[in-house]
Formats: structure tokens, C-alpha cells, sequence
């Protein structure tokens, strides 16, 4: 379809629209245009008179602004302001300069108050901070203190239970120490005589000495020797004749039985310890007991022979379940060690040896806040003549220096031992000179002896 054809339909529709309209609706139509008409018409009015009123008040002004402008009066105020304007100007800009040149002179004052300062006072050194090695020396430092506390405190502890030890000084010439010995001390090894007493009383200390030990602080080596002697070895007691060793104790206490060591054996004992065996098995219950390897015939006699005798002493054992490697309690130990039926008296001599030595492996695995109150037990048990400063410096030595053990018993098989009577009574006699070399060379010169 062209636009002609189309304006043509368009013309003929509107004017077939205007022929069929309703006439109620073009009034409506001619009254709505004719107040739109007339809104326009009074807008466009009153903007007619606001611009002409606009108009008006601008020539007012103007004119008005002309004939001041020209008024004598007027022109002289004016000038006079203006003066006055320039005054106060020029007085601000001279309070500005003087102020300006103050202010230089305080500042240039001031610099050189400064630097005759910085010449007097050399300039202050910045804070330094702290290095990682700084910070690690004084973590050290602490902790330092603290160790020193700790020890400070135990050190105290322990000379306090040094007081509980029961004293027994030795008459130092009257030990049947050698002329040799005596002039060529060692230094580097103590010895120290153990008797372990079988009384069957757990309060006394006196009686025969059922255990002879010969322990040697060996520092050279650092190792701790044990040597056990048979108690019924044949040696000679002074002012006794002809005895059982363990006979020694009893006839003159440890005064005599040291002296009988270093007459026998050549050796140059100055201190003893003594424990009584029935006090041994309340320090065996407190580090836990001891790890002994029995055999069922000793575990026999522990469980018949001495159950009910240690019991009715007030020293509790109890049955003993199994053999081979076990657990024993301070009774079981106590009636293990007591053991006279089962072998010679250099086996039970040997099992005594061992009780001690399970006892020092405990005690260097125990736990360290436990060893206060063992010292104070240990302590309060024995009799010896060793002051506190060698007591306390032997046992930091045996904690702190991983010292080994090392033990042996006499006789062995170099003495050529036997058991015999002399004057009804039984003996073990072997020649005590060959056991003093043993003993010699195993304590000084480190040579483990036969078995």
C-alpha cells in the first residue's frame, strides 16, 4: 500500500469518527481544552508581570545607585573609609613584620641555644634492641636460678636430715693401717667398710656383722666396686686370736672390725657404714621393691623358712608366687638375702651383693622428687662415721656420674679355698694374702677378679 492510499483510509476514518461522536463527549472535550487554554494564558501573564516588575526595580536602583554616586556628601564618607581601610592595612602589615621579625629572633636564639647544647651533651644513643642471643643468655639465666633454687632448697633439705644420723667417730689410730698406706694415700679412690647386721631386732645396730662389704668409690674409673668377704673366713681379731671375720663386729663394734679389714686384707679403711637388715626392707618397700631373678628352690625357702619368722618380727612378707625374674618386696628381698641353706656362704654372699646392687639401679631410675625422702630414710637407719660434706659430695658424685657397678665376692677360685675346723669350730680358709692382691688390683688397678 502507497502513503497516498494510506493517508487517504486515514482522512476518511477520521471523518467517519467525527460523524458517529457522541456530543455529550466533544463538550466535555471543548470545556477540558478551554481551561488548559486559559491555566496557559494566566501563567504566561503573571511571568509577564513578574518581568516587568523586575524591570521596575532595576531602573529603581539604578538610577538611585547614579545620583549617591555624584552626592558631595557621599564621595567624602567614602574617602574616608577608604583612608581609614588603608590604615588599618598598613598597621596590620607592620604588627605582621615585627611579629615575623620577633618570631626569627626567637628562632635563631634558640638554634644557637641548641647547638652550644649538642656541643656541651653528646647526642643521646638510641634504645637498643635485644638480639636472639641476648634473649637466649637471659632465658639461660633464668632458668639458671631456678635450678639454683631447686638445688638450694634440696641442699638444705638433705643437711637437715643429716641430722637424724647416728654417729660413731673412729679412733683413726687404732685402724691397723700400714705405714705404706699411710704415706701414699689415694686420692682418687675412698673405701668404705659396709656391715650389714642381722640382730633380728629392727631397732639395734649391734650383734654380729651377717654381711661384710667392701665398698669403693673408684673415681679414676668411675665405677662404685662391691666386695663382699665370706663372714666365715678365718682371720686373725686383734686381742681374740684366731675368728670368724664376722665375729669382729660383734666383739668390738666397727672399731674393731675395720681394724681387722686393714690387718687381714691391707687395706686402708677409715669409715664404715653399718644397716641392720630388718631396717633394709622398709627402704626396699619404698623405692618399689627389687628385681631378683629367683630360682623355685629360693623361692621355696623364702615362702617356708623365713616367712613366718620375719612376720612375728613385725617385718611384713608376703608369699612369694613365682621364680625366675621377679618383683620382691622388702620382706621377700630381706628373706632372699638371709638365705644360709642354699649354697655356700659365698652364694649367699653373692645374693646379698645382688639385693644391693637391684637396690642402686632403682634408686638411679626413681623418680627424682622421691629421693629427698629416701635420703632422709636411708639416713635415719645407719650408723656410720662419715661426716655430712662426704656424705652428700659421695652421693651428688654416684647420681650426676653415670657411674657403673662392678662386684665380686672372696674367695673365689684363685684362692684355693676350702672349709675346715680348727678347734671344733668351721671355717672357710683360703690365703688372705692372695685375696689382698685381688682386692688390690680390682680397686685400684680395675681388673675384674674370677669368678
Amino acid at each position: 500500500m502507497s502513503s497516498k492510499e494510506f493517508s487517504r483510509n486515514k482522512r476518511r476514518r477520521s471523518s467517519v469518527d467525527r460523524r458517529y461522536r457522541d456530543p455529550r463527549q466533544e463538550a466535555q472535550d471543548a470545556r477540558h481544552y478551554e481551561a488548559k487554554r486559559r491555566a496557559m494564558q494566566a501563567a504566561h501573564n503573571r511571568e509577564q508581570r513578574e518581568r516587568i516588575a523586575q524591570e521596575r526595580i532595576s531602573r529603581s536602583y539604578e538610577e538611585t545607585r547614579r545620583s549617591i554616586r555624584y552626592d558631595p556628601q557621599y564621595l567624602e564618607q567614602s574617602q574616608r573609609h577608604e583612608a581609614w581601610r588603608a590604615a588599618q592595612a598598613a598597621q596590620a602589615q607592620g604588627g605582621y613584620e615585627s611579629q615575623r621579625r620577633a618570631v626569627k629572633r626567637r628562632s635563631s636564639h634558640s638554634k644557637a641555644a641548641a647547638s652550644t647544647q649538642a656541643r656541651r651533651r653528646p647526642a643521646k644513643k638510641p634504645a637498643a634492641k635485644w638480639s636472639f642471643k641476648k634473649k637466649l643468655v637471659s632465658v639461660f639465666c633464668v632458668c639458671l636460678c631456678v635450678i639454683l633454687l631447686f638445688f638450694g632448697g634440696s641442699y638444705l633439705f638433705i643437711r637437715a636430715m643429716l641430722g637424724n644420723v647416728e654417729r660413731h667417730e673412729l679412733d683413726t689410730e687404732d685402724l691397723g693401717l700400714t705405714e705404706e698406706v699411710m704415706k701414699t694415700p689415694n686420692t682418687s679412690v675412698t673405701n668404705i667398710a659396709l656391715f650389714g647386721v642381722d640382730t633380728r631386732d629392727v631397732t639395734s645396730d649391734a650383734g654380729r656383722s651377717d654381711a661384710v662389704l667392701i665398698l669403693s668409690v673408684d673415681r679414676k674409673h668411675n665405677k662404685i666396686k662391691l666386695i663382699s668377704l665370706a663372714r666365715d673366713t678365718c682371720v686373725q681379731i686383734d686381742g681374740h686370736g684366731t675368728d670368724k671375720l664376722t665375729h669382729a663386729y660383734a666383739y668390738g663394734g666397727p672399731q674393731l672390725a675395720v681394724k681387722t679389714l686393714n690387718q687381714n686384707f691391707g687395706m686402708d679403711i677409715e669409715d664404715f657404714v653399718t644397716v641392720n637388715f630388718a631396717q633394709l626392707a622398709s627402704i626396699i618397700d619404698y623405692i618399689g621393691g627389687v628385681v631378683i631373678n629367683v630360682t623355685e628352690e629360693e623361692r621355696e625357702f623364702i615362702n617356708t623358712e623365713c616367712f613366718d619368722e620375719q612376720n612375728n618380727l613385725g617385718i611384713e612378707t608376703q608369699t612369694l608366687e613365682k621364680s625366675g625374674d621377679v618383683r620382691l618386696t622388702g620382706g621377700q628381698a630381706l628373706a632372699y638375702a638371709r638365705n644360709r641353706d642354699i649354697g655356700s656362704d659365698t652364694a649367699r654372699a653373692g645374693r646379698q651383693r645382688e639385693v644391693l646392687m637391684a637396690m642402686f639401679n632403682e634408686v638411679k631410675s626413681m623418680n627424682f622428687t622421691k629421693l629427698p625422702g629416701l635420703v632422709g630414710m636411708v639416713l635415719s637407719q645407719c650408723l656410720t662415721s662419715l661426716s655430712d660434706s662426704e656424705m652428700m659430695d659421695m652421693g651428688f658424685w654416684a647420681l650426676t656420674s653415670g657411674a657403673t657397678i662392678e662386684e665380686c665376692g672372696l674367695p673365689n677360685s684363685e684362692c684355693d679355698a676350702y672349709g675346715g675346723t680348727v678347734d671344733g669350730v668351721w671355717y672357710f680358709i683360703y690365703d688372705l694374702s692372695t685375696a689382698s692382691d685381688i682386692i688390690q688390683k680390682f680397686i685400684y688397678d680395675d681388673v675384674l677378679p674370677k669368678e
